[in-house]
């Protein structure tokens, strides 16, 4: 089991970034940084993400393992406005150690609140390198 949580703020930003959350970024269950601060000069980000993983089994040249996962976030110009979204799912995570330290990851996830282009319960599913959590 491991668990990650995060909390980030922009004050006074002169250089016009904000935080965008949504698929690869976290909340997997949902598109691609579908979720931004509307005002560019101070934004919040609040995440939360809790996984479940099997240890790697070797097969063949591969070490596989799953994961289930649950995703809680959002991001607003202050902490008191933010609508908090949340996501489920599950995944798989291979290797070939003798070819590269990196992942390959694969995950099915399942936002369980419906946005503007995710209705509730629509499968998302990503693929990709690397395990960023």
């Amino acid at each position: 089991m491991i668990a990650q949580a995060e909390v980030d703020t922009r004050w006074h930003d002169t250089q016009n970034s904000y935080y965008v959350i949504g698929s690869d970024s976290g909340l997997r269950g949902y598109n691609v940084n579908q979720f931004r601060s509307a005002r560019n000069d101070s934004s919040r980000k609040a995440i939360g993400q809790l996984e479940m993983r099997t240890v790697p089994v070797p097969w063949w040249v591969f070490r596989v393992g799953a994961v289930a996962f649950y995703e809680v976030g959002g991001v607003a110009e202050s902490l008191q406005h933010i609508n908090l979204y949340n996501d489920v799912g599950f995944g798989l995570r291979a290797l070939i150690p003798q070819t590269s330290r990196e992942l390959f990851r694969f995950d099915l996830a399942f936002p369980l609140q419906a946005t503007p282009g995710s209705g509730a319960f629509a499968p998302h599913f990503l693929a990709g390198f690397q395990s960023y959590f």
